[in-house]
């Protein structure tokens, strides 16, 4: 809103879009929607890599440090 742009997103990208409300891996979305959708995994987190990159871009999310181990 800061920027008078507006960010529409349809069935999958609603469906990223609310399970990034929720702190998560997008490994862990990755999952979730490879089985909600019944697509195979590497599709499937292409398009959600890139899906992130463009809500991260536009400063919709943000990337956190997740711990390793």
């Amino acid at each position: 809103m800061r920027e008078g742009a507006y960010f529409g997103v349809r069935d999958v990208g609603a469906r990223i879009w609310a399970l990034l409300q929720q702190p998560r891996r997008l490994a862990e979305v990755v999952a979730i929607l490879a089985d909600e959708y019944e697509v195979d995994a590497p599709t499937c987190e292409a398009d959600v890599l890139a899906f992130a990159a463009e809500l991260f871009e536009s400063g919709l999310v943000n990337r956190q440090n997740a711990p390793v181990g």
